[in-house]
Parts: structure tokens; C-alpha cells; sequence
């Protein structure tokens, strides 16, 4: 694993995330042991509390150089190539809201960090679930299943990601917000970022 460039960096990155963020926001030393991806322990872990902390946190991390990977409920950080550098882990186990449910549209907005099996069961009394299936639902996050792509046993029936997910807002490595779709999309007009 590569350094981080400036070992001052970290110091002042830590400070700029507390003032911004608040203590409650940034873990450091031991504590982020329980965040190692591929046995690396990360310098720092930022959980913010809303998009706006994400945000914050991207950019203050990007004007350091630091490398950042993202966590939602850690059951799928095995996956993927080996990380060359880990500087920052930016979780979303805090961002657990559900902005909008509309039981008439079968449309549901939630935050990354929202577990699948407190989503359905949230929509339970509506007769409605997320077919986003997959392993350790207590656990995984809508987040997650979406990065990942994981599905389950019924994506024949109901489909997988790309059917399911409607309009994303995706926070860009330099903290820049792109959105995606939105709400109950019947037609698209141009590239569908979505399926993408």
C-alpha cells in the first residue's frame, strides 16, 4: 500500500472534518480498526450525518489528496480489485433516512446507508417490499446493493438494479452532486445514467 502524500495532511484534514463536521463525525486511531479493507486499517473514517456531510468530506479529502473508499454496511468491501491506497473510509451507516415513500407509485427515497430489512419493513403495512435481494439484509445497504449490483433469487420476476432503481443522487469524488433520473420515470429522454 502507497503512503498518503503529506503525513501532514492527515492532521490538517482531521481538523477541517472536526470543524465542519463535528467530533461525532470522525473517528481516528484504534477505533478504525473496525472499518480495514483488505487488512488495512484506514487513517480516518468520516460518518456523516446528511448529503451536506458527504459532501464536505469528499472535498476537504480531494483538496488533501487522500484516497477514499466508501462503506455502507460493510458486507460487500471484499468485492473488487485490491485497493492500492487507503487513506479515508466515508461511511454512511448514519445517513439511514427515508426521505419520501408513496405507496400509490410504489416509490420509495431513501439514503445510502438505509438497511434493506428496516426499508421492508417500513413497507410492510403497505404490502410492498424492495426486491433488492442478496445476502445479510439486516446488514446490507441500499447503498451497497446499488454499488455492488448484487441480486437475488427473484430478478427474474421483478428485475434487478437497473429495473428497480428509478433516479440516484450520487456525490462525485470531488464532492460535486449529480442526479440521476427521479421519482417514477416512464421515459427517457437521452442516456439513462441509471442503467448505466
Amino acid at each position: 500500500m502507497q503512503a498518503w502524500p503529506e503525513h501532514d495532511g492527515y492532521d490538517i484534514l482531521t481538523q477541517h472534518l472536526i470543524a465542519e463536521l463535528g467530533e461525532e463525525s470522525v473517528v481516528r486511531g484504534p477505533d478504525g480498526a473496525a472499518y480495514a479493507i483488505d487488512h488495512e486499517r484506514p487513517a480516518l473514517v468520516v460518518r456523516p450525518a446528511d448529503l451536506h456531510g458527504v459532501v464536505v468530506a469528499l472535498r476537504l479529502a480531494a483538496e488533501a489528496e487522500a484516497a477514499v473508499a466508501p462503506w455502507g454496511g460493510g458486507t460487500q468491501m471484499a468485492l473488487g480489485y485490491p485497493l492500492t491506497r487507503l487513506d479515508v473510509v466515508l461511511s454512511l451507516e448514519r445517513m439511514q433516512r427515508v426521505l419520501a415513500h408513496d405507496p400509490a407509485q410504489q416509490s420509495i427515497t431513501v439514503e445510502a446507508g438505509a438497511t434493506l430489512s428496516n426499508i421492508n419493513r417500513l413497507l410492510m403495512p403497505a404490502g410492498q417490499q424492495l426486491a433488492l435481494d442478496g445476502p445479510l439484509p439486516h446488514a446490507a445497504t441500499v447503498g451497497g446493493r446499488i454499488a455492488t449490483g448484487t441480486v437475488g433469487l427473484r430478478r427474474a420476476a421483478l428485475g434487478g438494479v437497473r429495473e428497480i432503481v428509478s433516479g440516484l443522487t450520487i456525490a462525485r469524488s470531488d464532492g460535486a452532486i449529480m442526479r440521476t433520473g427521479g421519482g417514477v420515470t416512464r421515459y427517457v429522454v437521452g442516456y439513462d445514467l441509471n442503467k448505466i
